[in-house]
């Protein structure tokens, strides 16, 4: 058996010229426009997942592919792989990459300098993942 959703009750009768519903009204009119907007400018944005197979840096190489993930719009791009939290942002596809890879590389080493004992649960998971993925040429 199936219910409908039962509406709120209309407010007490109102006037043509009851100011506070115009007022609602153009509120809730001013909502809609700035969700329309929302909604357009995030249909232009482009969302895909792909795999970085080498870094720019001579110094560094990788052990296996990493997941990323590229988001682009008009006005930015941005790159990330979400299991280390490292994210990189530019006006171009390529500074995107070249920000994520000085990012990637920069937690890499700060964490291979710390002993386990001094990470915490997560950069932990983080310093063995990256481990995995990357070293020193």
């Amino acid at each position: 058996m199936t219910t409908e959703p039962k509406s709120p009750p209309p407010p007490a009768a109102l006037g043509r010229d009851d100011a506070a519903l115009h007022d609602q009204v153009g509120r809730l009119a001013s909502q809609v426009t700035e969700l329309r907007e929302e909604v357009e400018r995030l249909s232009e944005r482009s969302v895909y997942a792909t795999l970085l197979t080498a870094l720019a840096s001579p110094d560094y190489e990788l052990l296996r592919d990493i997941p990323i993930t590229v988001e682009q719009d008009d006005e930015e791009t941005c790159v990330s792989w979400f299991e280390v939290g490292v994210t990189g942002v530019a006006d171009t596809a390529d500074g995107a990459l070249m920000s994520f890879e000085d990012r990637l590389l920069y937690l890499f080493t700060d964490l291979e300098a710390k002993p386990e004992r001094e990470l915490g649960p997560l950069p932990s998971r983080w310093k063995r993942t990256l481990a995995a993925a990357i070293r020193h040429a």
